[in-house]
């Protein structure tokens, strides 16, 4: 009788750990095989404090993360710790922020100072969306709040711990650098102070025609939504339009007739509208029924 319950004791047992070694495969490498298997000993899979990582869910906590990360980790506000990632010549801003619904932990890495969102271009803007296809989970964008162009990630607040998140922070500022000619604008305001002087002849009236459009051209309604037009010398165009990271390409002919601009496309779509010359490297286009589209010549 002895013998037989402790056999059933170590079956027990036995089932136990393997439930419990499966319930968490994020942390566990643990495969149902290897528990009758020999074990060279403990690991850093198997390790209790990777298993039982738990949910963040306070700023404090947040903050013990980043210095447990190797950062000056900073109370920033009810659900938010702050840090600065050096990696020369940068030193980035690190603004680590829990949800509302404690689901994610959203990761900000501060780029430039700008003010006023417009001083963005259409261009650099378009330029941003592309890149945010090639390094997801990582996106650029602009904060109206803190008033800055910003690299973001967002993690699920699910066993987060000082490694990953300084991995992460790593990669990130290692992204930031690698382009760092799309946001960084520090000679921009000296350029416009050298031509604000110049003022064209308010005499002279352009006219749009296919000539005057050939080349490349950009324009932006949003911070997430842009567009890119090349017109060809041969009465052809491509369109390509971003919305949230999402690209739509179109290519066709194009004509202007009275002042109407005509695009229509090999895959049946027709866009045409108002165009208007507003310089020798800018023009507005006004679809019908929609605002106008301010584009410039890249």
């Amino acid at each position: 009788m002895f013998k037989s319950t402790i056999s059933l004791a170590i079956v027990f047992v036995s089932v136990t750990s393997v439930a419990f070694a499966d319930g968490d495969d994020l942390f566990s490498s643990v495969r149902t095989k290897s528990v009758f298997e020999s074990s060279p000993g403990p690991s850093s899979a198997t390790n209790p404090a990777n298993l039982l990582a738990k949910r963040i869910t306070k700023a404090a906590e947040l903050r013990e993360l980043l210095k447990s990360a190797g950062f000056d980790g900073k109370v920033a506000g009810s659900r938010s710790a702050a840090a600065q990632k050096d990696l020369n010549p940068w030193e980035f801003p690190v603004l680590a922020a829990i949800s509302e619904d404690e689901d994610h932990i959203t990761i900000m890495l501060g780029l430039q100072t700008i003010e006023d969102s417009s001083q963005l271009s259409a261009d650099t803007l378009l330029k941003m969306m592309q890149v945010n296809q090639q390094e997801a989970p990582a996106v650029f964008g602009y904060s109206k709040i803190r008033k800055r162009t910003e690299l973001y990630c967002v993690l699920r607040n699910n066993g987060v711990t000082g490694r990953i998140l300084r991995d992460e922070i790593n990669r990130m500022a290692t992204v930031a650098k690698r382009h760092e000619a799309i946001w960084d604008h520090s000679e921009a305001p000296s350029t416009t102070q050298q031509q604000a002087p110049t003022t064209p002849p308010a005499e002279k009236t352009l006219v749009a025609n296919a000539t005057s459009l050939v080349g490349k051209w950009s324009a932006a309604r949003s911070a997430t939504e842009a567009f890119a037009i090349a017109f060809s010398a041969d009465g052809q165009f491509n369109l390509v339009f971003v919305n949230n990271g999402k690209q739509t390409k179109s290519s066709g002919n194009f004509a202007i007739v009275s002042g109407v601009l005509t695009m229509t496309g090999t895959d049946g779509m027709k866009l045409f509208g108002t165009i208007k010359m507003t310089s020798a490297t800018t023009f507005t286009f006004t679809p019908d029924k929609t605002k106008a589209l301010a584009f410039t010549k890249a």
